[in-house]
């Protein structure tokens, strides 16, 4: 949870858009799961869908209570 505040939200973004991509190749490695070509494409929508969020997002400045209490550390 500590790292995840440090973190950039674009990078966090990227990152849980992988998780069904993930998850699925778990299951395929560990519980020898095939997945359909419509679930292959589904994931990759849901992948598509968060990169683009996370690619097109604009970050906003900062409160300066957060600002402060960065320097503070």
């Amino acid at each position: 949870m500590v790292a995840l505040r440090r973190l950039p939200t674009k990078t966090f973004g990227t990152l849980t858009s992988l998780q069904p991509a993930f998850a699925a190749m778990s299951g395929m490695a560990l519980l020898d799961e095939r997945l359909t070509l419509m679930q292959w494409l589904a994931i990759g929508a849901i992948i598509a869908a968060s990169v683009g969020t996370t690619a097109t997002s604009v970050e906003r400045p900062k409160p300066p209570s957060e600002l402060t209490r960065s320097r503070e550390k």
